[in-house]
């Protein structure tokens, strides 16, 4: 079954109490290796610093593209927060496989100690996961303080107990390192570390195994790796002629080799071309004759992989302090291409992200251990970073899947079809044989009919897209047209369930300015909306306003009122119909069966015709009514206020009496009414939030410039966008996105204004 992955590309990293939180989701399937086109729920929750949900609130995903918002209300105090992501299908998985983010909210830098560097948590992690006796390994290092952060330039050695010295080794920029050496199980080793301080410390390696097999992977080239497989000689005694298997697999995909060990041999050594190997990830296992693996190595492909396409950019000033951005693929391939864009200013200090769109669908799924900065290893090409790479994955041991829960514990699906919000009704009155349940749906013109049986009280209806705020319309009619209120209970059910991250990481993130915190108060960074709010107050005009006017249809100001004056000069309703641009005929001679007709002098066509929103298969039934019986009418000519309406469509009102009461009243006596709470949350256009000023440090470091969320670069490769710079002619530009071919797009650019343009 394909586990749909998630990233979300947020505007910033640190926000301030009334700025929203601007994402646009992707949704990539890595079986394919290219977006997931299925729609899909997107659950986009808000949790604190101890993994507890605060929010969550429900998006929807086509095409593998979703967007959104999450406003940072005064439910958010200052501190450090997680945004979580996923899918119906990936709430029924034991792994975790939602996409996970840290963000700060923030109102007054302050200085903050880091936890004691002195706690280091040092970890010796064999390839292949043991060390065999006889058998040449190589050990990964991993150096990590209390904060979770990798040492650098840690010096170590390995040590006999003769006092030789083995193997020596120093960690790079995240804290890991490697070395080769050949274990004894007579031997005696330990490593001794020497800190930045000149400071030892002491440790043991893991216990060395009397049988087993090792694995080495090596790459020799950009395109080719070898593995080799090495045992001692009781374990090759032991082994016999038993073939095993290497896999190299992931997300469902598979290509294996039958490992027959050479007699009086103990070791076989292979050599494979990226061809040869999955694109992206591979999971390397070993398996014995009966299935059980026995060592596994995770192996990163890029001969074939799609990361990190890059983007030119050109820049062009408009009018107005208006900026023109042009994006340019390069080696486009025809697919289409969807980015999202944040634009901040030079020097910002709210994007402090570590991950990108190609560490969170290629790297990061696969990886027991959190990664330091998963983004590092696909901002650029080099050989360095593609070693830096393999030594992460040589010190991430095996990979996070168990093998017991991928066999025995298959996500359910019952959920995973999850497009919408599920309702559930039930009638608490007799429906009549002659009656039909009708449903409008907020403003949409064209009423649901449920389905029901005669013997049955439930209905439901599956994945329908509801939005928070809908007014759901439930009416009964009978075959004469008549709507009545029908007694109901309604329920909606979102799929939203209360969860908490159990991986968060333990430790202070660094802040961003810890010299002169002062500076930067933030408390009034936002200027309050400027909407007058009046005092409550109740206004009578002059001219009584009549409360007819409940369709679900049509918008109450689109719909004309009669007047006095209309009903002296038009006495009957097809008077108003003529006035109004049509031809209405009347033919005495003719049987009642399309005894009027109505024509647009337009185009020759008939209009459609509702009576209180009932659609009329003629126009009989309006020949004797008098404009007096009527209370407001919509006419609309034009052909296009609805499908299949070329001729206009006519809608008539009759009056309701009792014109006093409350239009809800009335309302209610016809439609039984739901509002919707706990839909999908509406999408809403970006807005640039009322900054107290926008030359200050303050905006510098911490404000937003613009959110462009739905870029699509066409077959060519193009896409232009405009925005307004502010004033500032210097920006910093942070872009993701996905191709429909699977390809991503990951650019952090500096752009500028050319201010003689």
């Amino acid at each position: 079954m394909p586990r749909p992955l998630v990233f979300l590309h947020t505007n910033k990293s640190d926000y301030v109490q009334g700025e929203y939180l601007w994402f646009n989701g992707y949704i990539y399937d890595p079986l394919t290796g290219s977006p997931y086109n299925e729609r899909l729920n997107l659950y986009v929750g808000v949790y604190d610093s101890e993994g507890n949900q605060i929010k969550k609130e429900l998006f929807i995903s086509e095409n593998g593209i979703s967007k959104g918002q999450i406003k940072v209300d005064s439910i958010f105090s200052a501190g450090l927060y997680y945004l979580k992501a996923t899918t119906g299908i990936l709430q029924n998985l034991k792994e975790e496989d939602s996409f996970i983010q840290k963000f700060r909210v923030i109102n007054r830098l302050q200085t903050v100690l880091e936890n004691s560097k002195d706690i280091l948590d040092i970890n010796f992690l064999p390839e292949g996961g043991t060390l065999v006796s006889d058998v040449p390994a190589t050990v990964g290092v991993k150096v990590e303080n209390r904060s979770g952060q990798g040492v650098e330039k840690f010096k170590g050695y390995l040590v006999e107990s003769k006092g030789d010295t083995v193997a020596s080794f120093e960690t790079n920029m995240f804290g890991l390192a490697r070395f080769n050496f050949l274990p004894r199980k007579e031997g005696t080793y330990s490593t001794s570390l020497i800190d930045s301080e000149g400071r030892i410390r002491q440790f043991f390696l893991p216990e060395i195994e009397e049988r087993g097999i090792g694995i080495n992977v090596k790459r020799l080239s950009e395109n080719k790796i070898q593995i080799t497989l090495g045992m001692n000689p009781l374990t090759r005694s032991e082994i016999g002629e038993k073939t095993y298997s290497l896999l190299f697999h992931r997300d469902g995909l598979l290509k294996h080799m039958d490992i027959n060990f050479p007699k009086d041999e103990t070791f076989v050594s292979y050599i494979f071309n990226s061809e040869e190997l999955h694109p992206g990830m591979n999971i390397v296992t070993l398996v014995d004759n009966t299935g059980i693996p026995v060592v596994e190595r995770l192996v990163f492909n890029s001969g074939d992989s799609k990361k990190n396409n890059d983007l030119n950019i050109n820049v062009k000033s408009k009018k107005f302090d208006s900026v023109q951005l042009t994006l340019f693929a390069k080696n486009s391939s025809k697919s289409l291409k969807f980015l999202s864009a944040s634009i901040l200013p030079l020097g910002t200090k709210a994007y402090q992200k570590k991950k990108n769109i190609s560490s969170s669908f290629l790297l990061e799924p696969y990886v027991n251990e959190n990664i330091e900065h998963p983004s590092y290893y696909f901002t650029e090409t080099s050989k360095k970073r593609e070693n830096d790479l393999d030594l992460l994955l040589l010190t991430q041991g095996w990979s996070r899947y168990d093998w017991k829960n991928i066999f025995n514990n298959s996500p359910r699906k019952e959920n995973n079809s999850r497009t919408g919000v599920d309702l559930y009704g039930k009638l608490n009155f007799e429906l009549g044989r002659n009656e039909n349940l009708l449903l409008y749906i907020g403003d949409k013109p064209y009423p649901k009919r449920i389905e029901l049986s005669q013997d049955l009280e439930e209905f439901v209806l599956k994945n329908y897209y509801f939005e928070n705020g809908d007014e759901l319309q439930f009416t009964t009619i009978n075959s004469n047209g008549k709507l009545s209120r029908p007694n109901l209970y309604v329920r909606l059910d979102n799929g939203i369930r209360v969860d908490k991250i159990h991986s968060v990481e333990k430790y202070i993130t660094e802040i961003v300015a810890k010299d002169n915190s002062e500076a930067y108060n933030l408390e009034d960074f936002i200027m309050p909306d400027k909407t007058i709010v009046l005092n409550e107050a109740t206004v009578v005009d002059k001219k009584k306003r009549n409360h007819y006017l409940i369709s679900p249809v049509v918008n109450e100001n689109r719909v004309t009122e009669i007047t006095e004056r209309e009903r002296k000069m038009y006495p009957r309703f097809m008077d108003i119909i003529r006035s109004n641009g049509f031809r209405v005929i009347i033919d005495w001679t003719s049987s009642y069966e399309g005894r009027v007709s109505i024509v647009n002098l337009r185009n020759g066509l008939s209009p459609a015709l509702y009576v209180d929103d009932i659609f009329q298969v003629d126009f009989n039934n309006i020949e004797h009514i008098l404009t007096d019986e009527i209370g407001a009418y919509f006419i609309d000519k034009s052909g296009n206020a609805e499908p299949g309406a070329g001729g206009g469509v006519i809608r008539l009102y009759r009056k309701i009496w009792g014109e006093g009461e409350d239009v809800k009243v009335e309302k209610e006596s016809r439609f039984f009414l739901h509002n919707v709470k706990n839909g999908f949350t509406p999408v809403k256009d970006f807005h640039v939030p009322n900054y107290a000023s926008v030359t200050d440090d303050a905006f510098i470091n911490f404000g937003t410039i613009h959110w462009e969320p739905g870029i699509i670069l066409d077959e060519n490769g193009k896409a232009d966008f405009i925005f307004d710079g502010k004033g500032w002619t210097e920006f910093e530009l942070f872009i993701e996105g996905m191709a429909s071919d699977g390809s991503l797009f990951s650019t952090n650019k500096i752009i500028r204004v050319d201010s003689s343009q």
